[in-house]
């Protein structure tokens, strides 16, 4: 049992740093040898550096992982105590915007060379690397907040706070629909099942998660979730009709 609190005791204390690192490498990982294209009709072969990839409509998505990354690094230096709810809520986004990021870093040098072979280097594989150990980071500490969130309900934890009925219906409604938009981007990519599948895992479950990570913040009256309230229907609207624009 000592020599078991000796490692829990290491493995937190260097956690916040192998983070950090793993921050560090995804941004850092523009830098190198990125992907190697094949010409589909000259067969010349070139490799580009991921900040080469940078450039016209596709360096927003490059720029907007990028920047996730680095306000990443920059808020894990900010201490300060917040409630399990929250912290719980923050790490399902930051496991979100992680999967986000390597969709973007994943997929995106394939559609910018769409009819060209495209081979994966250093670069993207590191990427890709950090972003799904910062996914998992994430929805680890998530899972395990909201788990501690359900307990301290069950022992009646904010039993005596007042929460808002209308909120809970309006974070339940959020929860409803983002389920409800499964079927229709499962149709959009029904020729690409895998990627749809991978929505699924990585965006929709995280998403419903940190709606009932909010539901609890609610029941025990935190002021963020009126906040994210008015944030989430916006969030919810934007979603859709970037599903609509994805059938024109």
């Amino acid at each position: 049992m000592v020599q078991q609190g000796k490692i829990m005791r290491f493995a937190k204390t260097v956690r916040p740093h192998a983070v950090r690192a793993l921050y560090l490498v995804f941004i850092f990982s523009f830098l190198l040898p990125y992907v190697e294209v094949t010409g589909c009709s000259t067969k010349i072969i070139t490799t580009y550096h991921g900040y080469q990839l940078i450039r016209g409509n596709p360096s927003l998505f490059y720029l907007f992982s990028i920047c996730v990354f680095i306000a990443f690094f920059v808020f894990s230096f900010y201490k300060k105590e917040t409630s399990i709810a929250l912290e719980a809520f923050a790490a399902s986004w930051r496991a979100m915007t992680a999967a986000l990021s390597g969709f973007i870093v994943g997929y995106l040098p394939g559609i910018q060379f769409l009819f060209d072979d495209v081979l994966m280097l250093i670069g993207q594989f590191l990427g890709l690397v950090c972003a799904a150990a910062i996914f998992i980071d994430g929805m680890v500490i998530a899972i395990r907040d909201y788990s501690i969130l359900l307990k301290g309900r069950e022992a009646g934890a904010g039993a005596g706070q007042t929460h808002s009925k209308a909120l809970m219906r309006l974070h339940t409604a959020v929860i409803i629909f983002s389920l409800a938009l499964v079927p229709a981007y499962v149709i959009r990519t029904l020729d690409e099942i895998g990627s749809a599948l991978l929505l699924f895992l990585f965006l929709s479950l995280p998403f419903v998660l940190s709606q009932c990570i909010v539901l609890e913040g609610v029941r025990r009256g935190e002021g963020w979730t009126r906040r994210w309230g008015i944030a989430a229907p916006i969030l919810m609207a934007g979603v859709l009709v970037l599903i609509i624009l994805s059938y024109t």
